[in-house]
């Protein structure tokens, strides 16, 4: 038989106590001399006769179930059976009861009524009223009821519960579900084991505000409160329900919530939820949204959590001006835990059918990503097309590693029709590489290898770095221009192969070394997508020294590059300075501007950089902060080497001219130049940030070099007037005032004796989804560009009659606007519907191509929270344009909660 004992110790039920005070004494007068001698009345009463009734008694008890073949059958058995063919486990865990009054009858079971609380395991059952079936192992409620499991929440009118599997029914069940933050009504529920439940008769939504945002003030209300019938037992639980008003409107809209009235509704005639298996199946179901059918279907699968689950996925529409509108319904197949795949049909009114596929695995020693996309036939273009990416990597050890990365596509006109698919600086130059590296961990030579720490000056700590590479690109040209017999854009090498070594060694007093050298062979055959550019006839970028050749010239290139300085520093100052030797080697196999076939350059480079990090505290607008002073000088001789410009150029093009550049010991980034320069580079810098919370709020900075000679080998914008002075750099940032940020940088040309460029953005983001930018851009030779995005709210309330939710209707979009070409280069405009349970999103875009050319596309998607996302999703185009951009739904917002009736 099921032996019932108090829950803590003996007496404990003496103190377990939630009525009112008289009965309290009585029962502790019964109580105290029984738990003096080591027995609770719960023990005491078990040695009396089989079925005789038991006084009632107040307290805690705890109901150890027996093994099912020692107890006879009872109402929950034959439910257990229903419910789960397959063999039912056991649940061995206790129920524990606390109510404010317990009946029991020995061998018989027990009902308990005034606030029951019923505990067993990860469930917790609230109730009025509550009788237990002890032969049977059955639990019976018939009123109101709260149920939780996990993180699934129901209500019901009745239940009957089968404490050994925690198998039962509820009836006239509101259920709520954590895992997704969604929930709905039900005619009835059938629990089963292991977090799964039947739903007959049911609806499914995550509109339910009643149930699904239970969060005044992010409190935790009274579980007595949670059923909408049951009045709070005691004072205590009275005084509670007066302090907390906001819990009883709560509740009172819970009981009157109606799912089927939401905005957006999943209906079924079965329900079957499984959360261990995140799967959730709708039978003879029904999508509506705004009282529209969306869909209706025999069946419809969905997850009940973010885990992955193999099958399809929400399709996405399409609207593009190049493809025409396009359906595409993505199939998920979870293989593994860490492989997985994608397949994708795609239908487009202008193109015809395609089959997009990607494949992705991740494991111990290696991962990748391959995606493969293939028009069989393209009914616009005429002929079948195709793009393919892969990103493998891997480890072939602890120092070893391999990659294998690149795009290619099917024809030069590609990066016009399908642009969205090839994002990135240059959309018309697709990388391709495969790399082999070598990366040694640090080691110490000299007295430190025992404890591999630096402790005398003869220490030095190492690091290397091997490099094998295999680089090519597939160029794009322009088709439209291609008739003229020119390129409009310089295409890179291929570099086949490419072996290069990395050394650095540190010593404790200051000592530093770096060494780099490669040997490469740059390559120019079989990189572009079309013949036209087997002979390719052009110039070299401006500036560079060298003059039009009839054909780019292809070799071997080695360089070798040598780095050695001594480091001062201290918390206040630094002082660093070094030599530096740079060279490079060609055997080229056509005949260079000097007439030979080899060449190279030696280059020296004395350096001294130097600096002060100043402080001092100071108080403005009644605060305290701290003022920071950084005077910066760096020293430079190179000598010229005027030979360079008889050289190729492989893949070497001009640094940007901005404050930072002056400070390098190169204007050119790659290693066929050195710049030649007799210069000193000045710079000053303070910062403004709060001594308590170390926000900065205000940076000035101010750079400007000087050449004691003029140089000969450097990119034009370096170029100098007759003073000897560069450009001067000013640039200033601020985030002072609250929700406001400030930045600007102005390059003033004293050779030209005008601003050559200039660049201010301000944004104000003054709240959650609240953002607005404005930047202008100047330049003497690109011309004047705007810039103005955002994201901000434009109304709030219902968006169409039929609508159940009170939303925010926020405007997002950013535009470009050249003023030279007095034309919009880009172009982002739409819409967003935040109506807490389902979020509207219409975004454009139009994308330029060319000053000729320009692509649009219409994205629309819908998304049902708790459920799917319907359409073509913005939400990356967004987060990547607009400054500040909030996708709607991750952060909410206290002050714009959704209000549902």
């Amino acid at each position: 038989m099921a032996a019932v004992s108090p829950l803590a110790r003996p007496g404990g039920a003496c103190w377990r106590d939630r009525d009112d005070s008289g009965r309290r004494l009585l029962r502790r007068a019964l109580c105290l001399p029984l738990a003096a001698l080591g027995w609770a009345p719960q023990a005491a009463l078990a040695q009396t006769v089989p079925g005789a009734a038991v006084p009632a008694v107040p307290g805690v008890v705890t109901v150890v179930p027996e093994t099912p073949s020692r107890s006879r059958p009872g109402a929950a058995d034959a439910l257990s059976s229903a419910l789960s063919p397959r063999a039912t486990p056991e649940f061995s865990q206790p129920l524990t009861l606390d109510a404010g009054q317990i009946d029991a009858q020995l061998d018989q079971g027990l009902s308990a009524s005034g606030g029951v609380v019923a505990l067993q395991g990860d469930l917790r059952l609230d109730a009025g009223h509550l009788r237990y079936d002890q032969p049977g192992h059955s639990l019976y409620v018939d009123g109101a009821l709260r149920l939780l499991r996990g993180r699934t929440l129901m209500w019901a009118d009745s239940l009957i519960l089968d404490t050994r599997t925690q198998t039962g029914r509820l009836t006239a069940v509101r259920y709520w579900l954590g895992e997704v933050g969604a929930g709905g009504q039900a005619r009835q529920i059938d629990i089963l084991p292991g977090q799964r439940f039947v739903a007959l008769d049911a609806v499914y939504t995550s509109c339910v505000e009643a149930i699904s945002q239970p969060r005044p003030l992010g409190m935790t209300p009274p579980l007595n409160l949670l059923a909408p019938d049951l009045v709070p037992q005691g004072e205590a639980a009275q005084q509670a329900w007066q302090k907390l008003p906001q819990w009883q409107d709560w509740a009172d809209r819970a009981a009157s919530a109606r799912a089927d009235a939401s905005d957006w509704t999943l209906s079924a005639r079965r329900l079957t939820v499984d959360i261990p298996g995140n799967d959730g199946l709708a039978e003879d179901a029904r999508l509506r949204f705004l009282g529209v059918t969306l869909l209706a279907a025999p069946a419809i699968r969905f997850p009940v959590t973010d885990a992955r689950k193999t099958g399809w996925l929400p399709p996405t529409l399409v609207l593009d001006s190049a493809s025409g509108f396009g359906v595409s319904v993505p199939w998920y197949w979870n293989i593994a835990p860490d492989l997985d795949a994608t397949l994708t049909p795609t239908l487009s009114t202008r193109r015809g059918a395609a089959l997009e596929g990607e494949l992705r695995w991740l494991g111990t020693r290696q991962r990748g990503e391959t995606r493969l996309k293939i028009w069989p036939h393209d009914i616009k273009y005429g002929q079948a097309r195709g793009r393919v990416d892969v990103d493998w990597r891997g480890w072939l050890g602890p120092l070893w590693s391999w990659s294998v990365a690149g795009t290619r596509v099917s024809d030069d006109d590609y990066w016009r029709d399908f642009s969205a698919e090839l994002p990135g600086i240059s959309p018309r130059q697709l990388p391709g590489e495969v790399r082999l590296l070598r990366q040694s961990s640090p080691w110490l030579a000299g007295d430190a290898q025992a404890d591999r720490t630096l402790s005398t000056a003869r220490d030095v700590l190492i690091d290397s770095e091997v490099l094998l590479r295999a680089q090519r690109w597939q160029a794009l040209r322009n088709t439209a221009t291609a008739s003229s017999g020119s390129a409009d854009f310089l295409p890179a090498y291929a570099r086949v192969p490419q072996l290069g070594v990395t050394l650095n060694a540190r010593a404790l007093q200051g000592w530093y070394a770096h060494a780099e050298a490669d040997v490469t062979r740059f390559s120019l055959q079989n990189v572009y997508g079309s013949p036209f550019f087997s002979t390719l006839l052009g110039s070299q970028a401006a500036g560079s020294g060298l003059t039009q050749d009839d054909r780019l010239p292809e070799g071997w290139r080695s360089h070798a590059l040598v780095d050695v300085g001594y480091a001062w520093r201290s918390p206040w100052y630094w002082l660093i300075p070094a030599l530096r030797w740079q060279g490079s080697q060609y055997r080229s196999s056509s005949r260079l501007q000097g007439g030979s076939t080899s060449g190279g350059f030696s280059v020296p480079t004395v350096r001294i950089d130097g600096g002060l990090r100043l402080e001092r505290q100071v108080s403005w607008a009644g605060q305290a902060w701290t003022q920071s002073l950084e005077p910066r000088l760096v020293y430079l001789n190179t000598p010229p080497r005027p030979g360079q410009r008889l050289l190729p150029l492989f893949d070497t093009g001009a640094r940007d001219y901005t404050a930072d550049t002056l400070f390098e010991d190169n204007a050119f980034a790659g290693g066929d130049r050195v710049s030649d320069g007799h210069q000193i580079t000045a710079g000053l810098g303070t910062r403004l940030f709060s001594t308590e919370t170390g926000a900065e709020a205000l940076r000035l900075q101010l750079a400007q070099r000087y050449n004691f000679r003029s140089p000969t080998v450097v990119p034009q914008a370096f170029r100098l007037g007759d003073s000897g002075f560069s450009d001067l750099f000013v640039a200033a940032s601020t985030s002072a005032i609250r929700d406001w940020n400030f930045s600007t940088q102005i390059q003033y040309s004293p050779r030209l004796g005008q601003i050559a460029h200039s660049s201010t953005r301000l944004t104000w983001t003054p709240g959650y989804a609240r953002t607005l930018s404005a930047a202008w851009t100047t330049d003497a030779v690109d011309g004047n560009v705007l810039d103005v995005g955002g994201q901000w709210p434009l109304y709030r309330g219902r968006l169409v009659r039929s609508s159940q939710c009170e939303g925010t209707l926020y405007g997002v979009g950013r535009m470009l606007w050249s003023r030279s070409e007095s034309r919009l280069t880009d172009l982002i405009a739409g819409l967003e519907y935040d109506a807490g349970c389902w979020v509207g999103r219409l975004v454009v875009q139009r994308r330029s191509l060319s000053a000729q050319q320009a692509s649009t596309r219409l994205m629309l998607q819908l998304e049902l929270v708790g459920l799917a996302k319907l359409g073509s999703s913005p939400l990356n185009l967004l987060q990547g344009a607009i400054p500040g951009f909030t996708r709607l739904g991750d952060a909410p917002d206290p002050g714009e909660q959704t209000k549902t009736p």
